[in-house]
């Protein structure tokens, strides 16, 4: 198919950072998304609370834990490196009390930038090493159908140079 995948048209499917990720882990990027997901969602309703000049939302750790598949262990972990991180803000609210949560957009935007040099040199790490498991793969893989190559050929102690084994096995 040759058109673009819209996100919000496709059910269950959700758009994490993967500074966020590499930087607080895969299930505080997913909760983030999550969560911003929720804040639009209740935006749009116009249903937002304001408390003390912010604008906050609610939703329970088992409707979390629904949508992200993410145990309660795993939310509470991530909710903390979120505010660790100032990413979000939880305020308790109601009777029963239920966590109240606002994003900081001005911080997310500054962490995506903060670390974003730096998430690309570990990908340019990974990318180094994944060339260099290429090149043994391949010097592997010649290595092999030299032998291959020879034994056929009942050729022994006869070494043979690269382009000679390229050309054999493409006939």
């Amino acid at each position: 198919m040759n058109k673009e995948i819209k996100f919000e048209t496709i059910k269950g499917f959700n758009q994490s950072s993967k500074i966020i990720a590499y930087k607080l882990g895969l299930k505080a990027s997913i909760l983030l998304s999550n969560l911003i997901y929720k804040h639009n969602y209740w935006f749009d309703k116009n249903r937002l609370i304001k408390l003390e000049e912010e604008y906050y939302f609610f939703i329970t750790y088992s409707n979390l834990e629904a949508e992200t598949t993410i145990k309660n262990s795993g939310i509470k972990k991530a909710i903390k490196d979120l505010k660790d991180s100032d990413l979000i803000k939880v305020k308790r609210k109601g009777v029963p009390a239920t966590n109240h949560y606002t994003i900081n957009v001005e911080v997310l935007s500054r962490f995506e930038s903060k670390y974003e040099e730096e998430y690309l040199k570990w990908i340019e790490g990974l990318r180094h090493e994944s060339k260099k498991d290429r090149e043994r793969f391949s010097q592997h893989i010649i290595t092999e159908n030299n032998e291959k190559f020879n034994k056929s050929k009942n050729v022994n102690n006869i070494e043979i140079s690269q382009n000679e084994l390229i050309e054999y096995l493409r006939r």
